[in-house]
């Protein structure tokens, strides 16, 4: 549920971004054929990743996380 309320600011706050002169459905047709081609690759990278790699992908989620509070703090 947490993750769906964040989603919707941020689809908000990509719309709020969209330039006067575009087409909303072609606007918004691009961000869910950017969205589902970036979560794709990020599950196949993953999946391809997970026996062999486990804990540099531990390491990128960490990383990842880290990053996003950093932002959210402001720093």
């Amino acid at each position: 549920s947490l993750v769906g309320v964040f989603a919707l600011f941020h689809g908000h706050a990509h719309g709020a971004e969209m330039p006067g002169m575009a087409a909303p459905w072609l606007y918004g047709l691009g961000f869910i054929a950017s969205t589902t081609l970036l979560h794709g690759v990020g599950l196949g990278a993953g999946m391809a990743l997970q026996g062999r790699l486990a804990n540099l992908l531990r390491l990128g989620g960490v990383a990842l996380s880290c990053t996003g509070l950093w932002m959210l703090a402001g720093i």
